[in-house]
This record gives structure tokens, C-alpha cells and sequence, in this order.
């Protein structure tokens, strides 16, 4: 079973239109996004493009009206004050109202307490309202937090809010769509200077993003402008069970979410790892050859003996059976063969058909083998063949078979160590006639 890991890496800032558009470059179609930010109402439609910042390619998002204008009016140039996703204001629409972008001048306001409301009424599934609502409140306490004031009285700003709200709800059901079963993220990369808001010139980050920063790490870069806002900060000091360097992993793919900015000091981009831990699929071994092995626990000597002559029937290079100490201190068995890739399936299934394994292990490998040759020499029972190993053009060792000595020391009434030596002593005398 693979346990799927989800990395972020906020070293040159994070907002939240970078989280989704890391999350939807790993691979979550937007329409997952899309269904979410209508599910609650939000009267704009996601917008996916590949740009590029500094030379690297990845995803821009942006939701837009119908007229296809950016709802965030930071996309459209907007002058004058940045407009914050959430403000100190009374809510000044009706409950149930969709949230709909309007002229800038305009300060309408929806309640945190009818956000929450319309969540928590809305057909998302269950673990995706969740981590919506646990993103948002987070975000609202912070903001109350810093204006000294009761998070029931926070309110969304209606300008940024369908920006805003599709961000942290688009990265609610992004991420529950690729089930993480860990998320981590690395430090946050934070700039000076400051930022104009409608309540007047503020430092950067923004005294909410400090708040929600608590606790993580925060690394100091080069610049003045905002790398880190509110909305980013939530979603991802929401969603991160630790904080550091990667986790070891097999990694599946890259993402970048792409930020507004194109600053010269480097590339505004959020990076996001998406990977594997635990046992993960074998590709098939690039070696030369692929060890076999199988344990049983169940089986006599004499089966053993069989299905190991049964593997080199099927072609393995060469096949052994080891003796080992199993579970609850059972007696058993290693079945190992050495084959060539075209004779893995053959053997495989002779393994599982002549024993009580249920599976099998592979593992690759490389070789180095000698050259060899063949030589028949004389003996008193008759010819016996001697295998020479040749290793740098030079003979290495030589051994005469087995079965040769056997035959030819009945023939000759000797033992068959006696054949060995006297073929063994043919074949030296062989080599310094040939050499004279």
C-alpha cells in the first residue's frame, strides 16, 4: 500500500491563487475546482493558463465573471488601496446573496458567520466543507486577532471575497481530491516594505499573514513587496502537519502555482512535490539478470529438491534452496533462482506452481562472468570433459565434470577424486605441451 505525501515549499512566497494553481499542475482537474467555488455560491469561473516566471513554466489561476474580467481587481490594475479578503465591517447584503464582484468603491460586505453559513449549507462533500471552513475560520480569527475585536463581527470584503473564498474552498477540494495522507511545508519566504490597504499603509506581510505564521518557519528574502498573504498563509498553515525539508519520498510529480508579480529578484512561484512513502511499484530491473526468491514454510526436503530442479528446467542460470528460521520459530526454506529477464515469468510460475507460496520477490542484478571452454582430456576410465575459465585473456582455473568422473572411475574400478586429479593433471600437461 503507497502513502501518498504532499510537500509545499513557500520559499518565494505563497498566496492563494499559487497553492491552487501548484495543486492543479500536479494533476487535479479543474473541474473539481470549479464544482467546489459554485457549490458555495461564488458567481465566477476558474481560469487555468501556462505562464512562465523566470523562464519556468507553470499554472496561472485566476476566476473570472461573465464578461471574463478577473474578479481579484489586483489582476485588472486596479490603483489605489489593496483591497484585503476580509475587513472590520457589518455585512451590508442580504444572507444567501451569491457573491458577486462590484465597482471598487462600492464596500459591500458579507459576514464571516453567512460565509460559515453558506458552507455549511452547501452540497460540497463533507471532508471538503471541513477543511474549507477550518481554512476560513483560521483566517478570520486571525484578522479579528489583530483588530482586537470578536470574529463573529469579521466580514468579507465583496470585491475580493469571490477571489478569495474560491482560493481557500478551490485548495479545500483540490487537496482532498489527491488524499494526502501526510502534508508538510517549508519555510516561508517573507519580504519588508509595506503594503497600502484600505486601512491605511501597513508593513509587509500584513500584520493577519504575522498572525498566521506562528509557529512555522519564515526565512528573510531580498525585496519589498508582499511574497506571503493572508489568504495563502491560511490554507497552507491550515493543511501542514509538519514543518521542514522534504520527507523522504518517491516523487510523482512537480507543480508551480504562479503568483500576480514578475519581481527581478526571482521567480515568484510556489513549488508543490507530490509523492509516495512505503512500498512502492518495481520497474523492471535494469540488470542483466533477476534473482527469484520465494520462503516457504510448509514443505519436505524432497518437494524442494523437485521444484529447484523444476526452476532450471525453465531455463534459470542457476537455483539453490537455503535453510532458514521463520515466524513463530518455524523451520523453512529460501527458494532462490538467478534468471535471465526472457526466463522471470517461466520460473515465476513453476515456483508457484510446485510450492505453497503465494508470491514471489524479485530483485536485479549484475554479473561479470567468465568466458569458458570446454576440453576433453584422457584418463584410465575414458575421456572426461574440463570446463576452463578464462578471465582477461588469461585461464583463470579449470574443473573437470562431475558426472565424467563418476562414469569413467567405474570404468577404470577408482574412486572419483582419483579421476578428478588425474584429468585435472591432463589437462595441466595440455597447456605446457601447447605452450612449448
Amino acid at each position: 500500500m503507497t502513502t501518498t505525501l504532499l510537500h509545499f515549499d513557500p520559499g518565494a512566497g505563497a498566496s492563494g491563487d499559487m497553492v491552487l494553481g501548484a495543486l492543479l499542475d500536479v494533476g487535479v482537474p479543474p473541474e473539481v475546482v470549479d464544482r467546489a467555488v459554485r457549490a458555495v455560491g461564488v458567481d465566477a469561473r476558474l481560469e487555468v493558463s501556462d505562464e512562465k516566471r523566470h523562464g519556468v513554466r507553470g499554472k496561472k489561476v485566476r476566476f473570472v465573471d461573465a464578461r471574463g474580467v478577473p474578479v481579484d481587481p489586483l489582476e485588472t490594475g486596479a490603483t489605489g488601496a489593496e483591497v484585503p479578503p476580509l475587513v472590520v465591517r457589518k455585512a451590508e447584503r442580504k444572507p444567501g446573496d451569491l457573491l458577486r464582484t462590484r465597482p471598487h468603491d462600492e464596500h459591500q460586505h458579507h459576514a464571516w458567520k453567512e460565509i460559515r453559513a453558506r458552507i455549511r449549507g452547501s452540497a460540497l462533500a463533507s471532508e471538503v466543507r471541513d477543511l474549507a471552513l477550518a481554512i476560513l475560520e483560521r483566517l478570520a480569527r486571525a484578522e479579528a486577532e489583530v483588530h482586537g475585536i470578536d470574529v463573529e463581527e469579521v466580514a468579507f470584503h465583496e470585491v475580493a471575497a469571490a477571489d478569495s473564498l474560491g482560493d481557500m474552498v478551490g485548495a479545500a477540494a483540490a487537496i482532498r481530491h489527491l488524499q494526502p495522507h501526510r502534508i508538510t511545508c517549508d519555510a516561508f519566504g517573507v519580504c519588508g516594505g509595506s503594503i497600502k490597504m484600505e486601512h491605511g499603509v501597513l508593513p509587509a506581510p500584513a500584520p493577519a499573514t504575522g498572525l498566521l505564521l506562528r509557529g512555522a518557519p519564515v526565512i528573510g528574502l531580498s525585496g519589498r513587496m508582499e511574497t506571503v498573504t493572508p489568504t495563502g498563509a491560511a490554507i497552507l498553515t491550515t493543511v501542514a502537519q509538519g514543518y521542514g525539508p522534504p520527507p523522504a519520498m518517491t516523487l510523482r510529480a512537480q507543480g508551480h502555482g504562479l503568483g500576480k508579480k514578475d519581481p527581478p529578484e526571482r521567480a515568484n512561484l510556489l513549488r508543490l512535490w507530490l509523492g509516495e512513502a512505503g512500498r512502492r511499484e518495481e520497474k523492471e530491473p535494469p540488470a542483466d539478470v533477476i534473482l527469484v526468491e520465494t520462503n516457504v514454510d510448509d514443505s519436505t526436503p524432497q518437494w524442494m529438491a523437485h521444484a529447484l530442479s523444476a526452476c532450471l528446467e525453465a531455463g534459470a542460470l542457476d537455483a539453490w534452496v537455503t535453510p532458514v528460521v521463520m515466524k513463530k520459530g518455524r523451520p523453512g526454506w529460501t527458494l532462490s533462482a538467478l534468471v535471465e529477464p526472457a526466463a522471470r515469468e517461466p520460473v515465476t510460475a513453476v515456483i508457484l506452481r510446485q510450492t505453497s507460496t503465494l508470491g514471489v520477490r524479485y530483485r536485479g542484478a549484475s554479473r561479470s562472468v567468465a568466458s569458458r571452454r570446454v576440453v576433453e582430456v584422457e584418463t584410465p576410465g575414458g575421456k572426461v570433459r574440463v570446463k576452463v575459465a578464462t578471465w582477461d585473456g588469461q585461464d583463470v582455473h579449470a574443473t573437470p565434470e562431475h558426472d565424467d568422473c563418476v562414469a569413467a572411475a567405474r570404468a577404470a574400478g577408482l574412486t572419483p577424486a582419483r579421476i578428478h586429479a588425474l584429468a585435472l593433471a591432463a589437462w595441466e600437461l595440455s597447456q605446457k605441451a601447447g605452450g612449448a
